[in-house]
């Protein structure tokens, strides 16, 4: 029977250099994972600002190749991951109504480790909002 909590962990790991290493995401309730890291090929090695200020088709521009479920997959990372880079460079709150709810966060030698809960419906309509009309995170006021 499918699960109906659409809430998933996130962690992302940037290196020392604010890029990204890796990241992945699980279902809050069991922790299974979560289709696996399809968008990591694409954005490994990227400074974690640079998915603010892009749509998933500037990354991914082959995005049409895959089948309705893949490219799910890597919209719904894109922009899980692009509501947690917003959190982490105070773009964003992450309060109890934002799609990413920051839980800790640690810093190391190596870089930063940042965890959270994702919000899928959340999510799903910022995916509908900027791939549409490409809008952008706020930029910072400062």
């Amino acid at each position: 029977m499918p699960c109906s909590n659409y809430t998933e962990l996130l962690k992302l790991v940037l290196d020392k250099e604010d890029r990204i290493a890796r990241f992945g995401l699980k279902k809050a309730s069991c922790g299974q994972t979560v289709g696996g890291a399809v968008l990591l090929p694409y954005i490994k090695g990227l400074k974690a600002e640079q998915l603010l200020n892009g749509k998933l088709r500037d990354f991914v521009e082959d995005i049409e190749q895959f089948d309705p479920q893949e490219s799910f997959l890597f919209f719904k990372q894109f922009y899980s991951l692009r509501a947690a880079v917003s959190v982490l460079l105070g773009r964003t709150d992450g309060g109890k109504d934002e799609a990413f709810v920051i839980d800790q966060v640690d810093y190391d030698e190596g870089g930063t480790s940042l965890y959270g809960m994702i919000s899928v419906a959340m999510v799903a309509k910022n995916m509908e909002a900027c791939e549409g009309c490409g809008c952008q995170i706020p930029k910072s006021t400062e």
